[in-house]
Protein backbone atom coordinates (compact mmCIF):
# COMPACT_ATOMS: atom_id res chain seq x y z
CA UNK A 1 0.00 0.00 0.00
CA UNK A 2 2.58 2.23 0.80
CA UNK A 3 4.62 1.90 -2.68
CA UNK A 4 1.06 2.56 -4.13
CA UNK A 5 0.80 5.71 -2.55
CA UNK A 6 4.31 6.81 -3.12
CA UNK A 7 3.99 6.16 -6.74
CA UNK A 8 1.20 7.90 -6.90
CA UNK A 9 2.81 10.88 -4.58
CA UNK A 10 5.66 11.02 -7.29
CA UNK A 11 3.37 10.95 -10.32
CA UNK A 12 1.42 14.33 -9.00
CA UNK A 13 4.89 15.78 -7.42
CA UNK A 14 6.12 15.48 -11.42
CA UNK A 15 2.94 16.57 -12.71
CA UNK A 16 3.12 19.65 -10.48
CA UNK A 17 7.03 20.52 -11.73
CA UNK A 18 5.50 20.26 -15.88
CA UNK A 19 2.33 22.78 -14.76
CA UNK A 20 5.34 25.19 -12.81
CA UNK A 21 7.05 25.30 -16.24
CA UNK A 22 4.44 25.97 -18.11
CA UNK A 23 4.01 29.60 -19.89
CA UNK A 24 0.22 31.02 -19.33
CA UNK A 25 -1.12 33.75 -21.08
CA UNK A 26 -4.09 36.17 -21.21
CA UNK A 27 -6.20 36.98 -24.06
CA UNK A 28 -7.60 40.15 -25.33
CA UNK A 29 -11.15 40.57 -24.39
CA UNK A 30 -13.57 40.25 -27.07
CA UNK A 31 -17.10 39.44 -27.53
CA UNK A 32 -18.74 36.96 -24.91
CA UNK A 33 -19.80 33.92 -26.65
CA UNK A 34 -22.53 33.23 -24.16
CA UNK A 35 -23.36 36.53 -22.32
CA UNK A 36 -24.88 39.56 -24.61
CA UNK A 37 -23.37 42.41 -23.52
CA UNK A 38 -20.37 41.47 -22.47
CA UNK A 39 -16.82 40.74 -23.01
CA UNK A 40 -14.77 37.35 -22.05
CA UNK A 41 -10.93 36.97 -21.74
CA UNK A 42 -9.28 33.09 -21.72
CA UNK A 43 -6.12 32.59 -19.10
CA UNK A 44 -4.23 29.44 -21.22
CA UNK A 45 -1.82 27.57 -21.79
CA UNK A 46 -0.20 24.97 -24.84
CA UNK A 47 -0.24 21.67 -23.87
CA UNK A 48 3.32 20.63 -23.83
CA UNK A 49 6.15 17.81 -22.43
CA UNK A 50 6.76 14.62 -22.63
CA UNK A 51 3.30 13.82 -20.25
CA UNK A 52 0.69 15.69 -22.07
CA UNK A 53 -2.51 13.63 -20.48
CA UNK A 54 -0.77 14.00 -17.04
CA UNK A 55 -0.93 17.71 -17.64
CA UNK A 56 -4.55 17.61 -19.06
CA UNK A 57 -5.87 15.76 -16.02
CA UNK A 58 -4.17 17.66 -13.08
CA UNK A 59 -5.51 21.11 -14.79
CA UNK A 60 -8.88 19.88 -15.78
CA UNK A 61 -9.00 19.00 -12.06
CA UNK A 62 -8.95 22.85 -11.40
CA UNK A 63 -11.55 23.98 -13.75
CA UNK A 64 -9.42 24.45 -16.70
CA UNK A 65 -10.90 22.60 -20.45
CA UNK A 66 -9.45 21.53 -23.42
CA UNK A 67 -9.81 22.97 -27.14
CA UNK A 68 -7.16 21.44 -29.38
CA UNK A 69 -3.53 21.43 -27.91
CA UNK A 70 -5.10 24.31 -25.64
CA UNK A 71 -5.78 24.03 -21.75
CA UNK A 72 -8.08 27.33 -20.85
CA UNK A 73 -9.91 29.12 -18.42
CA UNK A 74 -11.69 32.50 -18.16
CA UNK A 75 -10.19 35.61 -16.75
CA UNK A 76 -12.94 37.80 -17.56
CA UNK A 77 -12.38 41.19 -15.54
CA UNK A 78 -16.38 42.00 -14.28
CA UNK A 79 -17.89 38.53 -14.63
CA UNK A 80 -17.38 35.34 -13.48
CA UNK A 81 -20.35 33.48 -14.56
CA UNK A 82 -18.82 30.56 -16.27
CA UNK A 83 -19.00 27.46 -13.56
CA UNK A 84 -16.58 24.35 -14.40
CA UNK A 85 -18.97 21.52 -13.49
CA UNK A 86 -18.90 17.36 -13.20
CA UNK A 87 -21.43 14.41 -12.94
CA UNK A 88 -20.77 12.91 -9.82
CA UNK A 89 -21.19 8.87 -11.51
CA UNK A 90 -21.72 6.84 -8.37
CA UNK A 91 -25.17 8.95 -6.91
CA UNK A 92 -26.25 10.19 -10.52
CA UNK A 93 -29.83 9.31 -11.08
CA UNK A 94 -32.31 9.80 -13.90
CA UNK A 95 -35.26 12.27 -13.76
CA UNK A 96 -38.45 11.59 -15.26
CA UNK A 97 -37.82 13.15 -18.76
CA UNK A 98 -34.49 11.83 -18.98
CA UNK A 99 -35.62 8.49 -18.65
CA UNK A 100 -38.31 9.16 -21.61
CA UNK A 101 -34.79 10.33 -23.48
CA UNK A 102 -33.09 7.04 -22.61
CA UNK A 103 -35.84 4.87 -24.43
CA UNK A 104 -36.58 7.35 -27.22
CA UNK A 105 -33.18 6.66 -28.23
CA UNK A 106 -32.68 2.70 -26.99
CA UNK A 107 -32.37 1.50 -30.69
CA UNK A 108 -29.04 3.86 -31.17
CA UNK A 109 -26.00 1.78 -31.04
CA UNK A 110 -22.58 3.37 -30.01
CA UNK A 111 -19.28 2.45 -31.31
CA UNK A 112 -15.64 4.20 -29.68
CA UNK A 113 -13.00 4.93 -32.20
CA UNK A 114 -10.03 6.49 -31.97
CA UNK A 115 -9.61 10.47 -32.48
CA UNK A 116 -9.83 10.01 -36.21
CA UNK A 117 -12.25 12.33 -38.18
CA UNK A 118 -13.87 10.96 -41.01
CA UNK A 119 -16.07 12.38 -44.01
CA UNK A 120 -19.29 11.25 -42.40
CA UNK A 121 -18.78 12.71 -39.47
CA UNK A 122 -17.43 16.27 -41.04
CA UNK A 123 -20.73 16.08 -43.01
CA UNK A 124 -23.06 15.97 -39.71
CA UNK A 125 -21.00 18.44 -38.07
CA UNK A 126 -21.52 20.97 -40.93
CA UNK A 127 -24.84 20.56 -40.90
CA UNK A 128 -24.91 21.13 -36.74
CA UNK A 129 -23.13 24.23 -37.60
CA UNK A 130 -25.13 25.76 -40.23
CA UNK A 131 -28.19 24.97 -37.97
CA UNK A 132 -27.02 25.88 -34.26
CA UNK A 133 -24.39 27.99 -34.89
CA UNK A 134 -25.02 30.03 -37.87
CA UNK A 135 -23.78 33.70 -36.47
CA UNK A 136 -20.75 32.14 -34.46
CA UNK A 137 -17.33 31.30 -35.27
CA UNK A 138 -17.35 27.88 -36.01
CA UNK A 139 -19.44 28.20 -39.06
CA UNK A 140 -17.23 28.43 -41.40
CA UNK A 141 -15.11 25.41 -40.48
CA UNK A 142 -13.28 23.45 -43.00
CA UNK A 143 -12.42 20.36 -43.04
CA UNK A 144 -8.62 21.14 -41.79
CA UNK A 145 -10.32 22.70 -39.02
CA UNK A 146 -12.38 20.06 -37.57
CA UNK A 147 -9.55 17.47 -38.33
CA UNK A 148 -7.32 20.01 -35.50
CA UNK A 149 -10.37 19.88 -33.41
CA UNK A 150 -10.44 16.03 -33.02
CA UNK A 151 -7.03 15.59 -33.56
CA UNK A 152 -6.10 13.05 -30.25
CA UNK A 153 -2.67 12.90 -31.08
CA UNK A 154 -1.70 14.69 -28.07
CA UNK A 155 -3.91 12.82 -25.64
CA UNK A 156 -5.78 9.79 -24.71
CA UNK A 157 -9.41 10.64 -26.50
CA UNK A 158 -12.19 9.00 -28.57
CA UNK A 159 -15.11 9.91 -31.03
CA UNK A 160 -18.00 7.91 -29.92
CA UNK A 161 -20.29 7.95 -32.66
CA UNK A 162 -24.30 7.19 -31.97
CA UNK A 163 -25.74 4.59 -34.84
CA UNK A 164 -29.58 4.69 -36.06
CA UNK A 165 -30.90 1.74 -38.27
CA UNK A 166 -31.81 2.97 -41.14
CA UNK A 167 -33.60 0.80 -43.61
CA UNK A 168 -33.87 3.58 -46.53
CA UNK A 169 -29.68 3.99 -46.20
CA UNK A 170 -27.65 1.69 -48.04
CA UNK A 171 -25.37 1.11 -45.19
CA UNK A 172 -28.28 -0.28 -43.31
CA UNK A 173 -28.01 2.76 -40.48
CA UNK A 174 -27.70 6.55 -40.34
CA UNK A 175 -25.00 7.99 -37.83
CA UNK A 176 -26.92 10.89 -35.50
CA UNK A 177 -24.85 12.36 -33.45
CA UNK A 178 -20.96 12.06 -32.45
CA UNK A 179 -19.12 12.93 -28.81
CA UNK A 180 -15.28 14.13 -28.12
CA UNK A 181 -14.30 12.68 -25.23
CA UNK A 182 -10.97 13.09 -23.36
CA UNK A 183 -9.80 10.40 -21.03
CA UNK A 184 -8.90 11.33 -17.90
CA UNK A 185 -7.63 9.14 -14.45
CA UNK A 186 -11.06 9.83 -12.81
CA UNK A 187 -13.37 10.43 -15.27
CA UNK A 188 -14.59 11.22 -18.81
CA UNK A 189 -14.19 15.07 -20.16
CA UNK A 190 -17.17 15.56 -22.60
CA UNK A 191 -15.16 17.81 -24.79
CA UNK A 192 -17.31 18.73 -27.80
CA UNK A 193 -20.59 17.03 -29.34
CA UNK A 194 -22.78 17.26 -32.17
CA UNK A 195 -25.77 15.56 -33.60
CA UNK A 196 -28.25 15.71 -36.47
CA UNK A 197 -30.55 18.99 -36.19
CA UNK A 198 -33.44 17.27 -38.07
CA UNK A 199 -33.52 14.90 -34.97
CA UNK A 200 -34.39 17.44 -31.98
CA UNK A 201 -37.26 15.36 -30.77
CA UNK A 202 -34.52 12.69 -29.99
CA UNK A 203 -32.80 14.66 -27.52
CA UNK A 204 -29.40 13.58 -28.61
CA UNK A 205 -27.32 16.19 -26.50
CA UNK A 206 -28.68 14.97 -23.23
CA UNK A 207 -28.50 11.43 -24.58
CA UNK A 208 -24.81 11.58 -25.06
CA UNK A 209 -24.48 12.94 -20.98
CA UNK A 210 -26.46 10.04 -20.29
CA UNK A 211 -24.63 7.64 -22.02
CA UNK A 212 -21.30 9.13 -20.99
CA UNK A 213 -22.25 8.63 -17.48
CA UNK A 214 -23.39 4.83 -19.08
CA UNK A 215 -19.66 4.34 -20.26
CA UNK A 216 -18.00 6.44 -17.22
CA UNK A 217 -20.01 3.74 -14.97
CA UNK A 218 -19.04 0.77 -17.18
CA UNK A 219 -14.98 2.10 -16.93
CA UNK A 220 -15.12 2.36 -12.98
CA UNK A 221 -14.88 5.95 -13.48
CA UNK A 222 -16.03 8.68 -10.83
CA UNK A 223 -17.09 11.82 -12.76
CA UNK A 224 -18.31 12.61 -16.41
CA UNK A 225 -17.13 16.30 -16.80
CA UNK A 226 -18.52 18.74 -18.56
CA UNK A 227 -17.05 21.87 -18.77
CA UNK A 228 -18.22 25.56 -18.15
CA UNK A 229 -22.10 25.55 -16.88
CA UNK A 230 -23.25 29.17 -17.55
CA UNK A 231 -26.19 30.42 -15.58
CA UNK A 232 -27.99 33.36 -17.34
CA UNK A 233 -27.20 31.32 -21.17
CA UNK A 234 -29.82 29.41 -22.91
CA UNK A 235 -27.11 27.81 -24.69
CA UNK A 236 -25.59 27.02 -21.63
CA UNK A 237 -28.52 25.88 -19.45
CA UNK A 238 -28.85 22.18 -20.02
CA UNK A 239 -25.64 21.47 -18.18
CA UNK A 240 -27.95 22.68 -14.87
CA UNK A 241 -30.87 19.44 -15.47
CA UNK A 242 -28.30 16.71 -14.80
CA UNK A 243 -28.34 15.19 -10.87
CA UNK A 244 -25.40 14.35 -8.54
CA UNK A 245 -23.63 17.33 -10.06
CA UNK A 246 -20.80 19.45 -8.82
CA UNK A 247 -19.27 22.42 -9.21
CA UNK A 248 -15.56 24.20 -8.58
CA UNK A 249 -15.95 26.25 -5.32
CA UNK A 250 -12.65 28.11 -3.60
CA UNK A 251 -10.65 25.39 -5.58
CA UNK A 252 -12.56 22.27 -4.29
CA UNK A 253 -15.12 20.28 -6.02
CA UNK A 254 -18.58 20.51 -4.10
CA UNK A 255 -21.94 20.08 -4.79
CA UNK A 256 -23.73 22.74 -6.87
CA UNK A 257 -26.63 23.05 -4.41
CA UNK A 258 -28.81 25.85 -5.27
CA UNK A 259 -28.83 26.42 -8.70
CA UNK A 260 -31.04 29.65 -8.40
CA UNK A 261 -28.79 31.12 -6.17
CA UNK A 262 -25.72 32.12 -8.90
CA UNK A 263 -26.49 35.28 -9.46
CA UNK A 264 -24.88 36.61 -12.48
CA UNK A 265 -24.44 40.16 -11.24
CA UNK A 266 -21.70 38.97 -8.47
CA UNK A 267 -18.63 36.65 -8.60
CA UNK A 268 -19.08 33.10 -8.28
CA UNK A 269 -16.64 32.27 -5.64
CA UNK A 270 -14.51 29.71 -8.12
CA UNK A 271 -13.65 33.22 -10.08
CA UNK A 272 -11.06 33.62 -12.42
CA UNK A 273 -8.27 34.98 -9.37
CA UNK A 274 -8.56 31.73 -7.43
CA UNK A 275 -7.79 29.50 -10.77
CA UNK A 276 -4.56 32.63 -11.40
CA UNK A 277 -3.63 32.03 -7.78
CA UNK A 278 -3.51 27.99 -8.22
CA UNK A 279 -1.02 28.18 -10.66
CA UNK A 280 1.07 31.34 -9.13
CA UNK A 281 1.58 29.00 -5.85
CA UNK A 282 1.66 25.49 -7.27
CA UNK A 283 5.48 25.51 -6.88
CA UNK A 284 4.33 25.33 -3.04
CA UNK A 285 1.96 22.85 -2.53
CA UNK A 286 3.63 19.82 -1.44
CA UNK A 287 3.71 16.37 -3.48
CA UNK A 288 1.74 14.52 -1.18
CA UNK A 289 -1.25 16.82 -1.41
CA UNK A 290 -4.23 15.26 -3.37
CA UNK A 291 -5.77 17.23 -7.19
CA UNK A 292 -9.02 15.52 -6.60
Amino acid sequence: MKSVVSRQQSLLANRLQSVMRLKYFISEPYPCSYLADRFERKYFTRISGHDPDGLIDLLAQHGFRRSRDILYTHACPTCCACVPVRIRVRDFSLSKSQIRTARRNSRLKRLIHPSEPTEIQYQLFRRYLKSRHKTGGMEGMTWKDYVEMVDGSVTRSSLIEYWLPAENSPAGKELVAVAHVDYLDNGLSMLYSFFDPDRSKLSLGTFMILDTVNLAKEMQLDYVYLGFWVPGSQKMSYKANFSALESLKFGKWSDIGDRASYDLMRNHPNGIGAQVRWNQKVSERKPALSHA
